[in-house]
């Protein structure tokens, strides 16, 4: 075995700033390898289970420099490595929608040339067999985002990276490692998804007792059905395109049903738990980060209720094997969506996201109400919701002054005759959407809602009312419509409040 580096080790990849760099490959066992990169000179020799690793000191943003690699006879070099921040833009479906596929794709291709961002696209390995991954995805490398490549990119991380370029001149990498149809229990590993009771029941014990005994012939048989139930569903969305190709994907999927999901569960089922913390996430263990740019729970609406336990231990888990306790993540709230099957999951969801970035350090919540598509899980517009993302970086990582947060709900007091909810992020005040929607949702035993009109003033809201509240409620559906928002544009957080 010669001497090799890492996959992500590609031409054109950025390399995080201001953290130690480790650049690390395989060889045979006892061999000296040496390396130069920016000035710096290091060697180290191969262990005894053919892995080597090697650390440079920290640099300041810049390029392009070479890196060298050399062992023996062989000589490694990596061409025009940029030093800036590097993001991974992770989680499932919404995180993965291609910018070829977005609204107004064709429009804003020309202009992906001043975006000027690098992308790498960790490969998509499912499961793992006698030591091969399947599927067996030939590797890309880095690449610089231009009008020839730029529909391969996650539509989410184009438009993060198109709004830091107003803040921001430095070197930007971006990561995909996401998958659709995810769970956060496959970005886990065994022992965080099992450390707490309930999640074990839910996402580990259950699933393996539903294959347990299960042969490989009869998991491959299942697959092969679905496949085709699969198949025939496309075949019927592309007849209705064809037929009504004026319609939305909301209509469509209204008319002609969900893609049917999810597929078989088996050892060679992506969505297994644990699976994709070791098929993918290993495979960018060994970097530093800016950020992580977290949008994922769909999948994970059915156990609402319990995702900020899930969510939380999936921070601690990635943060404890990237090596840094204080790497920021960015959470993306779910977009509003007419989920019928379990009525106000979304809603729970929203607010277990919202309690995970309240509880934990470094971490923040990006409200995307009125990102969404009644009836479109996938809603084709990312614009929007990858702005408020870079907004939100660009406040934390490149200019204070921005004004990245959503409104939020921050104190309720009683008062003479009512209520006086007060709210943070406003930036001055907030305002109705339309004049004739000012009203929340308030339950006064508990259990049926009532509209009651509110009178705004300034960063509050007053509730006239001589009854006594058990519940104030703002956008508590999962496809709320958007009433209020802060004087920056940005629309109100969800809340339920218990008086």
């Amino acid at each position: 075995m010669s001497i090799k580096l890492d996959s992500i080790f590609t031409d054109h990849m950025v390399i995080q700033r201001e953290k130690e760099i480790t650049v690390f490959g395989t060889g045979n066992p006892d061999e000296k390898v040496e390396a130069s990169f920016a000035g710096q000179q290091r060697q180290t020799k191969i262990g005894e289970k053919g892995n080597w690793r090697i650390q440079f000191e920290p640099l300041k943003a810049g390029g392009p420099y070479v890196l060298q690699i050399k062992s023996g006879d062989t000589l490694i070099e990596i061409c025009d490595v940029m030093i800036g921040d590097v993001y991974v833009a992770a989680g499932q479906s919404n995180m993965e929608f291609l910018f070829e596929n977005t609204k107004n794709a064709q429009e804003e291709q020309e202009e992906t040339a001043q975006t000027a961002f690098r992308y790498y696209k960790v490969p998509q390995v499912e499961y793992i067999k006698d030591g091969k991954e399947y599927p067996q995805i030939p590797e890309e490398g880095w690449y610089e985002c231009n009008p020839e490549n730029v529909g391969k990119i996650s539509g989410v991380a184009y438009y993060f990276a198109k709004e830091l370029r107003n803040y921001t001149d430095v070197p930007i990498g971006i990561i995909g490692c996401h998958k659709g149809g995810t769970s956060a229990s496959c970005w886990v590993s065994k022992k965080t998804l099992r450390a707490d009771p309930e999640i074990k029941k839910l996402y580990y014990d259950d699933y393996y007792h539903d294959i347990q005994g299960q042969t490989e012939e009869e998991e491959d048989l299942a697959i092969a059905e679905y496949q085709k139930t699969l198949a025939e569903y496309q075949e019927k969305v592309e007849e209705y395109q064809k037929k009504y190709p004026e319609r939305s994907m909301s209509q469509l999927k209204h008319d002609v049903g969900h893609t049917p999901w999810p597929g078989p569960k088996g050892k060679k089922d992506f969505g297994r738990p644990c699976g994709l913390y070791k098929t993918m996430f290993q495979k960018i263990k060994g970097m530093r980060y800016k950020a992580i740019l977290w949008y994922q729970g769909e999948e994970d609406t059915k156990n609402a209720s319990v995702y900020k336990i899930l969510l939380s231990n999936l921070i601690a888990n990635w943060r404890e094997e990237l090596k840094d306790q204080k790497l920021p993540f960015l959470v993306m709230q779910l977009p509003n969506y007419n989920d019928d099957k379990v009525p106000f999951s979304w809603a729970v969801l929203r607010e277990q996201q919202r309690k995970v970035v309240e509880e934990t350090n470094r971490t923040e919540i990006i409200c995307t109400l009125g990102c969404g598509e009644e009836f479109n899980i996938h809603p084709a517009d990312k614009s929007e919701a990858g702005r408020r993302l870079g907004i939100m970086a660009a406040e934390m990582f490149y200019d204070d002054s921005v004004q990245g947060h959503a409104p939020s709900l921050s104190e309720v007091q009683k008062i003479e005759n009512g209520y006086l909810l007060k709210f943070k992020n406003c930036y001055g005040h907030i305002c109705a959407e339309k004049d004739e929607e000012y009203y929340l949702n308030i339950s006064f035993d508990g259990v049926q809602f009532e509209k009651i009109q509110v009178a705004l003033s300034g960063e509050c809201m007053e509730i006239k009312t001589d009854k006594e509240a058990k519940i104030i409620s703002y956008g508590w559906e999962n496809n709320p419509d958007i009433l209020f928002r802060g004087a920056s544009g940005l629309p109100l957080m969800p809340f339920y409040y218990k008086c």
